[in-house]
């Protein structure tokens, strides 16, 4: 299921991006053209409201790649698969979500509606959604109430985007979005140790320093380190070369 769940979010279609060229566009295109074949019912998995979020983060913000040298159908299908998600999306959140999982699905939905036609009233909704959570969801110190660093650094990159999205959309900025930015950032900068890395909590992983280093350096996160997260729980102790 796991494995299932990356294939389903797509998120990989960025490793074609970064390996670019034409081949690395036509295998985008041709894999979401069998997506869109083989998942054009509703199903428990591909369909969870939390994948459809990832997934049409990942596919719009990487349509202006897919999309050079592109024929008018898979442009047709791709606008109309895109358009049937969001709409299923809007009439399901929240969806008994909560956490990451429910702001995830919430920022898909806020890029649908920058992106798409006719798609105001998914912005609206997914507005109104993401300032009830991130007050809910980010604590007063920046920490993340599932308290995994990984986690952290995920929601900061998909927020840092959706920042970049609701800029280049030319739309004012959500409230409480640039202060859960810089509160993700500086946890983040708790948690690396002096390898760049992130220190293992809560089912989380040490991931890549250099991919850590552009999240923080999108999100402006270069300030102090703080050294205490006293409302996550969190205390940092060094000392010369020693981190704890």
């Amino acid at each position: 299921r796991p494995w299932l769940a990356e294939m389903h979010r797509f998120e990989w279609l960025r490793d074609l991006r970064a390996a670019g060229g034409e081949a690395g566009r036509r295998a985008g295109r041709e894999l979401i053209d069998r997506w869109i074949d083989d998942n054009n019912r509703w199903d428990a998995t591909s369909w969870s409201p939390e994948l459809i979020g990832r997934r049409l983060t990942a596919w719009l913000n990487h349509f202006e790649f897919l999309g050079v040298g592109s024929d008018a159908l898979f442009r047709g299908r791709f606008m109309l698969s895109a358009t049937r998600q969001a709409a299923h999306l809007a009439r399901v959140l929240p969806a008994g979500l909560g956490g990451s999982e429910l702001l995830a699905a919430i920022i898909g939905l806020i890029h649908a509606g920058l992106i798409m036609p006719r798609g105001g009233g998914w912005n609206i909704l997914g507005r109104r959604l993401l300032d009830q959570e991130l007050p809910r969801q980010i604590r007063t110190d920046g920490g993340h109430c599932e308290r995994s660093p990984s986690i952290h650094l995920a929601l900061l990159r998909r927020l840092v985007d959706l920042r970049a999205a609701i800029a280049t959309a030319g739309q004012a900025e959500p409230d409480d979005l640039g202060a859960a930015i810089a509160g993700l950032a500086q946890m983040i900068r708790l948690f690396q140790h002096g390898d760049g890395c992130l220190a293992l909590f809560n089912d989380s992983n040490e991931e890549e320093d250099w991919l850590i280093d552009m999240a923080l350096g999108r999100a402006n996160g270069k300030g102090l380190l703080i050294k205490q997260a006293p409302d996550s729980g969190f205390q940092r102790l060094s000392s010369g070369r020693t981190v704890a």
